[in-house]
């Protein structure tokens, strides 16, 4: 699926958040995120997500899809703790 995502926020040193839509934002939407803030004296903690919207959204979210969404987002966030660390 190629979407045409929309940049809601773009604060380097806190946060990355866009929007992503399939036909219309009613439709089906993910709204990605990537919050960052401070673990410790030294440490950054990564909070990232995305929060699914519009009427197909409980559908397309069921069982396989959901779990390779999961899968995807664990597989990103452990490459991105090899890169920084």
């Amino acid at each position: 699926m190629t979407l045409n995502p929309t940049i809601l926020v773009a604060d380097q040193e806190r946060e990355l958040r866009w929007i992503g839509k399939v036909i219309a934002r009613g439709v089906f939407a993910g709204e990605h995120y990537f919050v960052l803030g401070p673990l410790g004296h030294s440490a950054t903690l990564l909070r990232h997500g995305e929060i699914f919207s519009g009427l197909l959204a409980p559908i397309l979210m069921r069982g396989t899809m959901l779990q390779a969404t999961k899968q995807g987002f664990a597989e990103m966030n452990d490459a991105l703790k090899k890169r920084a660390e």
